[in-house]
């Protein structure tokens, strides 16, 4: 009788633990499903990092940027978004040219940095003397990148 008792009480025991087992199991389940949809739901609230900008996009954030560190005028602003937006359109005109040979690849090129310094120089015309000064020192600060070096090709 005891030893059916033993069984009988073990067996309730491991039957509990079966059971508590399989509800902490299904808690915790339900609890990463409910922190899925939280993220999913606020994912869709959130912008998207990876998001491409357009030209005029990445436009306006320069000349943003440039309005709040040369403290630019309207007008000024104006212009040099103008300026900016006729490099970019010749810019995405040399980007659609497709199966180029190498020489006409280096002349693309060579045409793209001498226009880039054509806009630099516009933008420097629009700018008063103490906003070229700001400005020449961002574009020196700028002076190790690959672009900003006058990329020149190995012969």
């Amino acid at each position: 009788m005891r030893s059916v008792r033993a069984l009988l009480f073990a067996l309730t025991i491991a039957t509990l633990v079966v059971t508590a087992g399989a509800h902490l199991f299904s808690a915790i389940a339900y609890a990463r499903h409910s922190q899925s949809e939280e993220i999913q739901q606020q994912g869709e609230k959130r912008p998207k990092k990876n998001k491409r900008l357009t030209h005029e996009e990445r436009v306006d954030q320069r000349v943003a940027m440039m309005t709040k560190e040369l403290d630019l005028s309207q007008r000024q602003a104006d212009t040099i978004r103008k300026i900016l937006l006729e490099r970019n359109s010749r810019k995405a005109d040399h980007l659609q040219k497709q199966s180029l040979t190498t020489d006409e690849k280096k002349a693309v090129i060579e045409k793209m940095l001498t226009d880039r310094k054509a806009c630099q120089d516009k933008i420097i015309a629009v700018l008063t003397p103490t906003q070229r000064t700001k400005y020449d020192a961002t574009l020196k600060g700028n002076a190790g990148s690959y672009w900003h070096q006058g990329h020149k090709f190995k012969k």
